[in-house]
């Protein structure tokens, strides 16, 4: 689809069909298991309609290992988005379920977006881990709300609302935000995201999720890169938690490293919240964060 655009004229309901990726990839073992990389690299425009009750998981695909994953199984709408763009969806009702112990690098838009744009797409719905009959942590799944990796690409302009979400490592909009090209900036703004990122004993027993954080779970730049990844204008609005343990959270990033920037961004809560650890987790000395902030407002007023 390179140089095409991509058009929904009407609402669609998947919930009869097994999601495959567009943009996969795969081993073609008519060429002796040769890896075959497939990209969407056109326009997808989605015209205020929607695809509601998408099932991820069925059929992942897998991806070349490299510095941002191994032999693992992806899933998303889109696997793969090169110079592409994304405009106007609304995704509805989706549930993602890893039904295996295979490591799932998940986001409901895409699961790599690279030298693309996503602007102006609302996605709801529900993360699960899912193993041998019943609900567990396998430290399997790694999500982004809306992309797992923001890959030298723009993201804005969007929300992600979460019914109920149980993974390893997440996100609320995406896993990771990465810079790796100097004319390519890694960019999340204006976006937010609603919902609860928890755990309780009958999924997780005696251990909690490992980590989350609000906005992005990891927001990185290369050493040699000027103009560093950007997570600016966003804000998280947790619900209250269900079950007795959330995971360590942190409010907007839990990784922000390298020449990195995070401003104008807020944290905004009702409850309290067991294990924070704080607006920015883990920042190194060359990261900078501007005029960010959590909140905990209590029935009497902020707290």
């Amino acid at each position: 689809f390179e140089g095409k655009e991509v058009k929904l004229v009407s609402d669609i309901d998947m919930g009869a069909h097994l999601w495959e990726a567009i943009g996969n990839s795969y081993y073609d073992d008519s060429i002796s298991y040769d890896y075959v990389q497939r990209y969407f690299k056109g326009s997808f425009v989605g015209g205020k309609h929607e695809i509601r009750n998408l099932v991820y998981g069925e059929r992942g695909y897998y991806r070349r290992p490299d510095q941002f994953s191994g032999y693992d199984k992806c899933q998303a709408l889109f696997g793969n988005l090169f110079n592409a763009q994304v405009k106007g969806l609304k995704l509805n009702n989706f549930i993602c379920l890893n039904q295996d112990d295979m490591m799932m690098h998940f986001g409901s838009i895409a699961s790599f977006s690279e030298q693309s744009v996503i602007d102006r797409c609302v996605s709801k719905g529900s993360i699960y881990e899912f193993y041998n009959g019943q609900y567990e942590n396998n430290e399997e799944i790694h999500a982004g709300g809306l992309v797992y990796n923001n890959l030298n690409s723009l993201l804005r302009n969007c929300v992600f609302v979460a019914d109920s979400c149980v993974s390893y490592e997440m996100g609320g909009i995406a896993h990771s935000n990465i810079t790796t090209l100097e004319d390519h900036r890694a960019e999340i703004s204006n976006c937010y995201f609603y919902g609860e990122m928890y755990d309780y004993p009958l999924i997780f027993k005696d251990r909690i999720m490992h980590t989350s954080a609000g906005i992005v779970q990891y927001n990185s730049t290369d050493p040699e890169i000027e103009q560093g990844s950007i997570v600016r204008n966003c804000y998280y609005y947790p619900t209250e938690p269900r079950g007795d343990m959330v995971g360590y959270r942190a409010a907007v990033a839990w990784w922000h490293r390298g020449n990195s920037v995070i401003e104008n961004c807020y944290y905004l809560a009702e409850h309290d919240v067991p294990f924070y650890t704080g607006v920015v987790s883990r920042p190194d000395e060359w990261a900078t964060v501007n005029n960010t902030s959590a909140f905990y407002y209590a029935n009497d007023g902020c707290a």
